[in-house]
């Protein structure tokens, strides 16, 4: 059995590509309700930092991919920290879209 490569930035542009070249449409997950066959929903949970986002993001917005990146309300980073919100703002800005990730461990 062939070993899965380890995850960077460079395997992860020639999988978007190789996707596209298969005729895949990148779409963000509020799109869902297209009946596109062929269609890449990319959602990315933040759970440790966001800031390390910003590479994946500005990779997919220079390949035309759009996606969908979820925050949490409780965790290791502040959505009131200023790197933050700058942070969310790029990545909004790059044209991906945010919406909430909830642990429902976290609530009682």
């Amino acid at each position: 059995m062939r070993a899965m490569p380890s995850f960077s930035l460079s395997n992860y542009k020639h999988l978007i590509e190789a996707l596209g070249r298969e005729g895949f449409a990148f779409r963000t997950v509020s799109e869902m309700e297209s009946r596109e066959s062929a269609s890449v929903y990319l959602r990315h949970d933040i759970d440790f930092s966001i800031r390390l986002c910003l590479p994946m993001a500005e990779l997919e917005s220079e390949l035309g991919v759009r996606s969908t990146y979820y925050v949490l309300l409780k965790g290791p980073y502040s959505l009131e920290n200023e790197e933050t919100k700058r942070a969310l703002d790029r990545i909004k800005h790059l044209g991906h879209e945010v919406g909430l990730h909830y642990d429902l461990s976290r609530y009682p």
